[in-house]
């Protein structure tokens, strides 16, 4: 999120967790809404909020599209985390990378500490969407710091564009969610639906 003059206020990591299974079942319902949407770039969270083209339709439709996005990730994803700061200011690239870096830990951890339980002690392979100020190299370096911690179950997958790849869409709605319910002055309302 970001307040007056671009400052960024708070960073939020939103993680999507579910069998590999269901997201093979998600993806081409998910396609299929991105279709009927038409939406050849993926789904966008913030650009949805802002309501920028292509997102710029009536409420109906608004409603409709997220609606159909949340009762997919409802239904195949059995669970949701988020990972939050809320620094005073962070001006610079450097605060933006400690933060990330920050809520990358929290994540890894709670992949150690809740593996039985979340995890059903399964293999775990981790995707992270490419970002353009956080280098793929920090995170895999962060990612083999935890390693030894992490154990042999717990596997880096990866870079990919949220363009590309459905699961991280979802994790960009559920980061959006995180960050948004996380607001220092909080909506009056939940959203819908």
């Amino acid at each position: 999120a970001h307040g007056a003059g671009g400052i960024l206020r708070r960073l939020t990591l939103g993680c999507a967790v579910a069998p590999f299974e269901n997201w093979q079942a998600l993806e081409p319902l998910w396609n299929d809404v991105l279709a009927d949407a038409e939406l050849p770039n993926g789904f966008h969270m913030a650009d949805f909020e802002a309501r920028v083209p292509p997102y710029d339709w009536d409420e109906p439709k608004r409603r409709d599209v997220l609606g159909r996005f949340l009762a997919l990730a409802s239904q195949y994803v059995p669970t949701f985390l988020g990972y939050n700061d809320l620094p005073r200011d962070l001006p610079s690239v450097k605060d933006l990378r400690g933060v990330y870096r920050s809520n990358l830990i929290k994540f890894l951890e709670t992949v150690e500490r809740e593996r039985d339980y979340v995890f059903k002690n399964e293999d775990v392979t981790v995707v992270f969407a490419v970002h353009k100020n956080i280098s793929a190299e920090s995170i895999g370096r962060a990612f083999a710091r935890l390693q030894p911690t992490l154990g042999p179950k717990v596997h880096l997958g990866g870079f990919a564009s949220p363009e590309q790849l459905p699961p991280l869409q979802v994790a960009d709605l559920i980061a959006y969610e995180f960050s948004r319910t996380s607001r220092e002055a909080r909506p009056e309302q939940e959203r819908y639906p």
